[in-house]
């Protein structure tokens, strides 16, 4: 065999009446193959040991062969040949030579499982699918073995056009997913940019200025919160990377605090401890979503990604505890207006207390603060890591 030359592994088999031979290369384009009443050859590209390449061999039988009933079959993974033997025997090898190649290998399975039973009658066993009859139901002569070669290259040409097709199907859902991500990462680093400069405003108010945080940007907040919600179904989905556990306690747990405690709680409105907790949530904002805009176009900035993963040390505990502020704050506002709360009896028989429900979410914020602040840490030293090496 020319040492350049690639050959596929082919099995065989054999009972008295016929040999079956499994040549093993995937992904058929354009199979060329002849056999003749001596031998046989055989040309395919495909996917065989050595990956994508032509795989050839030629086959000289170690006793004539009829011809006009071989039967072949194609399949995802392989093709299979019924070769009929000229004289009913058992062949002491398949090829003609003493030394056998090493591309050919005894079928161990299909060996035993031919050896077992009588020897079937001339088209017996076609019609359930016997592993001996090879598919094809006729004899096959010359000119239709050429035509199913014909259609076998037809029926590849139909599955590279359908992967061709399916190919720029998902490159263009792709492209539609990259600028669905690329709109909305634009659109809510653009809100928090305004409401950071509308709290750096009230800022320069002094304390009276601080007051009016709420009444200043709480519309705005609540409109980009409220989108955030949308986060959990992009991680859901799998179009970010992020865990959903993580987004889900991050955008779930401010969706609660801002618009189930701190709304109706008038009476905290104008308390400092709005203005830094509104202030801490756009400061962390404003570094995320330019950071996940960049990695949605495959690009990134050295000083973005140090802020994204950096900021998170001195905004993260300043965060969760005015969240925690804001929930006990809120605890004389609901106590003294029955807000969300359900005495017995009532026609559900059910009963809810507000109150109760923020002293849990209020001893749950240590924990949720520990799982967040690990994950952060976790990511930082993966992320800096990676800038220092490059």
């Amino acid at each position: 065999m020319d040492g350049h030359k690639l050959s596929p592994t082919v099995l065989w088999a054999q009972r008295k009446h016929f040999i079956l031979l499994r040549v093993q290369v995937k992904s058929l384009e354009k199979p060329d193959f002849d056999i003749h009443e001596s031998h046989m050859t055989f040309k395919v590209f495909g996917e065989g040991l050595s990956g994508k390449a032509t795989y050839s061999f030629d086959l000289v039988f170690c006793e004539p062969i009829n011809t006009e009933h071989c039967r072949v079959k194609f399949s995802e993974n392989e093709i299979e040949f019924r070769i009929v033997k000229k004289e009913v025997s058992v062949w002491p090898r398949l090829q003609s030579s003493q030394e056998r190649p090493p591309w050919l290998r005894v079928d161990f399975d299909h060996w035993e499982e031919l050896s077992d039973g009588e020897e079937p009658a001339e088209g017996e066993g076609e019609e359930d699918g016997d592993v001996t009859t090879a598919g094809h139901k006729k004899p096959l002569s010359r000119e239709r073995l050429e035509e199913i070669k014909e259609k076998q290259a037809q029926m590849i040409s139909e599955m590279e056009k359908v992967k061709k097709e399916a190919t720029q199907l998902w490159k263009t859902v792709d492209t539609a997913k990259k600028a669905y991500l690329l709109l909305y990462n634009g659109v809510q680093w653009a809100g928090f940019i305004l409401i950071v400069m509308s709290l750096l405003k009230c800022l320069t108010k002094g304390r009276e200025g601080i007051s009016t945080a709420y009444s200043s940007t709480g519309s705005m907040l609540m409109f980009s919160q409220a989108l955030m919600m949308l986060e959990i179904l992009h991680s859901a989905f799998g179009l970010v990377k992020s865990g959903i556990t993580t987004v889900f306690l991050q955008v779930f747990g401010r969706f609660l605090i801002l618009f189930a405690v701190l709304r109706p709680s008038v009476e905290i409105h104008e308390h400092p401890i709005v203005y830094v907790l509104f202030l801490v949530w756009s400061l962390i904002e404003i570094f995320r979503y330019p950071y996940y805009a960049l990695s949605v176009l495959g690009m990134e900035a050295k000083t973005l990604t140090w802020l994204r993963y950096t900021a998170w040390i001195p905004l993260y505990p300043l965060g969760f505890t005015s969240e925690a502020t804001v929930l006990w704050l809120s605890i004389p506002h609901f106590k003294n207006s029955g807000y969300f709360q359900f005495d017995l009896p009532n026609p559900l028989n059910f009963s809810f207390d507000l109150v109760s429900l923020i002293w849990i979410a209020i001893c749950c914020v240590p924990p949720i603060a520990f799982v967040e602040m690990r994950h952060m840490y976790s990511q930082m030293k993966k992320r800096l890591a990676k800038l220092k090496s490059e």
